[in-house]
């Protein structure tokens, strides 16, 4: 009967190590590492190694416990090199402690399902390499139907909508722009969508009502004959409340004229969405929203 110390990397101090913590046996290394016990990932990417090679060995594979992935000797190799190098090869990650749920010695394959969601960039900080390694991992382990780069696309797509920008309402005159409040891009972009999915006749009876407006996506599409979305289907369209200026207090007196920068958020987020595919918008919204209509193409 296979002993602990018979694995590869495994020496008798770490044997009596891994003894004290229940695990006697290779095979019962093999089953805590798919259990994800914190007691084999303590010891480190030997006893790790280890616990895959057993499992390789007499049982011809495993399952990889963060990902999912059926790992064999047909793709063991990409699993290695590209699943379980570590947060710390990557150094622009920041490990300092601002973000508590990434640590030094975090692998690749703990963030392939975050990239799969599409909330990589929320979880992580938006770190391109190790986001291209958790892309390929998938890609390589046949995990998803989306290549990696479609993958890397869905989680930038996501990141730029989850941005929030200010409505500038622009005065009947043109003088002028008050603020009146912020939204989601991608609110906007879903209620846009879903104005410009209604009938001709029914965008323009809409378009020239005043309704009571509201921010809240949600309640917007419950009822979007009884309320207002800003710049999607109020009076003055888009560029009432995303003018392509913006009027600014200047110091000691007076007003002065800016480039409004959310609008050009506004309408890159919508160019970003529209080179998306179908399942990579499902990924992105929860649905397919096709080509989006952008407001501000003649002027880009």
């Amino acid at each position: 009967m296979k002993q602990l110390t018979d694995l590869s990397g495994i020496g008798e101090k770490t044997a009596e190590k891994l003894r004290k913590e229940g695990i006697e046996t290779p095979e019962q290394l093999g089953e805590a590492y798919e259990a994800n016990r914190g007691v084999v990932r303590k010891q480190g990417k030997r006893v790790q190694s280890a616990a895959r090679d057993y499992l390789i060995d007499e049982r011809g594979g495993f399952t990889d416990p963060y990902t999912g992935a059926s790992i064999d000797a047909s793709n063991r190799r990409a699993f290695e090199l590209l699943g379980t190098r570590k947060v710390s090869d990557f150094d622009s990650v920041s490990v300092d402690g601002a973000n508590p749920s990434v640590s030094p010695d975090d692998e690749v394959r703990k963030f392939v399902e975050p990239v799969r969601e599409g909330t990589f960039s929320t979880d992580v900080g938006g770190d391109d390499n190790l986001m291209q390694f958790a892309a390929d991992t998938a890609q390589n382990l046949g995990l998803d139907d989306l290549t990696s780069g479609e993958l890397q696309d869905v989680n930038r797509a996501n990141e730029t909508v989850s941005r929030e920008v200010t409505l500038r309402e622009q005065s009947s005159s043109g003088s002028t722009t008050t603020a009146r409040g912020d939204i989601s891009v991608g609110d906007y972009i879903k209620a846009s969508s879903a104005h410009g999915d209604r009938s001709p006749e029914a965008r323009s009876v809409d378009d020239r009502r005043k309704a009571e407006r509201t921010q809240d996506y949600e309640k917007w599409q419950s009822a979007p004959d009884r309320y207002d979305f800003p710049g999607v289907d109020t009076p003055g369209g888009a560029g009432r409340f995303f003018p392509a200026e913006q009027s600014y207090s200047k110091r000691g007196f007076g007003t002065g004229r800016k480039r409004n920068r959310d609008r050009d958020q506004v309408a890159g987020a919508i160019e970003t969405v529209n080179e998306l595919n179908s399942e990579q918008q499902q990924r992105v919204f929860g649905e397919a929203l096709g080509s989006v209509s952008n407001p501000f193409d003649d002027e880009r």
